[in-house]
């Protein structure tokens, strides 16, 4: 008598998906096909790999099919998920542009209380504009009501410098003359910052931190202020080594090249 053998579960490319990657799906509500499935967990295990992923508060990919799916919080979906303000425009697969007048993204996760791994003289914060020309608001920031000191982050200033503040009362600078990039910066300790483009340092000022702000993360504004260009990602959490650094660049380069067609 002819033997069956026992049937095995089919693994698309022969690879499954880890528990995060599986946690992200289910909280999308429009489930994403295997090849969108497969870039998403190669990120996430890109990540894990350089010892980012356990580091990080928040992880906000714009870069997504839908505004529902690019309003999760990677790391844990559904706590300190984004939420739309005055209608920013979301583009499917790339992420959210700003009108420079009042439309911004916002999240509740408090600087000071919301009990992350982002600390005064231990943070990192992150994002990516996919916009060369000059703008002289904050891509990153704080509450767009009230803006507090403590953290922000430019691409292209007017001035064609980058600007950058990590729980510190002003801001740091290096020449930038195209907007576009992904930009990255650690505090490292009470006196020590490193600023990345594209995973490559950049600067390494020395400034005093401050405590941290009783104030919570937006996007494209930040007090009465309001960017006006394209953002396909951001994050924060702990500070990070200049190898992981590159680690964060490449995983998300990689992600913005499939996705979002970035060179």
């Amino acid at each position: 008598m002819q033997v069956i053998p026992a049937l095995q579960p089919v693994i698309f490319g022969g690879r499954g998906f880890t528990i995060e990657a599986k946690t992200l799906f289910a909280a999308m509500n429009v489930k994403p096909p295997i090849q969108r499935k497969i870039v998403i967990n190669d990120c996430i295990v890109a990540l894990k790999n350089g010892g980012v992923w356990s580091e990080l508060d928040g992880l906000a990919v714009f870069a997504a099919a839908d505004s529902q799916a690019a309003l999760l919080n990677w790391i844990n979906p559904g706590t300190f998920n984004f939420s739309e303000n005055n209608s920013p425009t979301f583009t499917a697969n790339v992420g959210y542009t700003g009108n420079g007048t009042n439309a911004f993204l916002s999240c509740s996760y408090n600087l000071s209380s919301s009990g992350g791994q982002y600390a005064q003289n231990a943070a990192t914060i992150f994002g990516w504009d996919n916009t060369t020309a000059q703008d002289g608001k904050a891509f990153m920031g704080l509450n767009a009501s009230t803006g507090a000191p403590g953290m922000r982050l430019y691409s292209r200033y007017t001035d064609d410098n980058n600007y950058s503040t990590v729980n510190s009362a002003s801001e740091d600078a290096y020449v930038n003359t195209d907007g576009k990039g992904f930009y990255s910066v650690s505090r490292r300790s009470s006196t020590a910052l490193e600023a990345y483009k594209d995973g490559v340092s950049k600067a390494t000022p020395t400034r005093t931190s401050i405590a941290l702000p009783n104030d919570t993360i937006t996007i494209l504004g930040e007090g009465v202020n309001y960017h006006s260009g394209q953002v396909l990602c951001i994050g924060w959490g702990d500070q990070l080594t200049t190898a992981q650094h590159l680690a964060l660049y490449n995983a998300l380069h990689t992600y913005m090249q499939a996705v979002a067609g970035v060179a």
